[in-house]
């Protein structure tokens, strides 16, 4: 690794230029890539062989229940944000199959790796302080298709939120007896990102600027709370 590094920076300097702002913004991104890979308290947040096995065993030895675990250990060694992917949920066909085949099957895996970190960091005084969304691209379609799945469906989709700010037990929004559309407090993906910033007490009122000076507002006009999975 510190060789490769070398290297790059050995050719960078090759064509005697000043550094623009993608190849200034490219070695920042290098420099914490190398001190994530050499320092050895961040390599010890990402093994989590260190945890007891009764913990793994909870989590699911599995990539979801690994991954889980991994965030909380993340999480709880200083890391500000953790993006869990849970990949293969585009059923296009046989959907029943596809949901309950595997070693675990699918839902199988999600629930048991969601119910851990909510215990986990209950258990360990971090849920207060921590924010988890489950959340997907977008809904999949209320009926089954002529080949026994779902395709894509952007009119209704749900959102599981949990933790830090946010009213335990509270549903927001519901749809019409098909599940297609919403008829009651409609949310959008906008509305979403508002209510979550407000519930880790983020500056609202921040503008935020583009490399080349642009200023972008944190949060538009448009964009409203959802003042109901708010804790007061």
């Amino acid at each position: 690794m510190r060789q490769a590094i070398s290297l790059l920076k050995k050719v960078d300097q090759l064509d005697g230029k000043p550094r623009s702002e993608a190849e200034t913004a490219r070695d920042l991104f290098l420099n914490q890539a190398q001190h994530l890979s050499l320092n050895k308290d961040v390599r010890a947040m990402f093994d989590v062989s260190h945890e007891k096995d009764s913990v793994r065993q909870r989590y699911g030895r599995h990539v979801l229940g690994s991954s889980c675990l991994l965030a909380r250990r993340l999480v709880q060694g200083g890391v500000r944000t953790v993006f869990v992917r849970d990949k293969g949920w585009d059923h296009h066909r046989n959907i029943l199959n596809s949901l309950t085949y595997g070693f675990p099957p699918k839902l199988q895996a999600m629930d048991q790796a969601v119910s851990a970190l909510h215990e986990d960091l209950d258990r360990k005084g971090m849920l207060e302080n921590t924010l988890v969304m489950v959340a997907s691209e977008f809904g999949r379609t209320p009926r089954v298709n002529s080949s026994g799945g779902r395709d894509h469906w952007a009119r209704a989709s749900s959102v599981l939120l949990f933790g830090a700010g946010i009213r335990p037990g509270t549903v927001i929004g519901k749809t019409d007896s098909k599940g297609e559309a919403p008829i009651e407090d409609p949310v959008s993906p906008a509305d979403l990102f508002n209510t979550v910033l407000a519930a880790l007490d983020a500056n609202l009122g921040r503008t935020l600027h583009t490399a080349s000076g642009r200023p972008i507002p944190v949060i538009e006009g448009s964009m409203k709370l959802i003042p109901e999975l708010l804790r007061g």
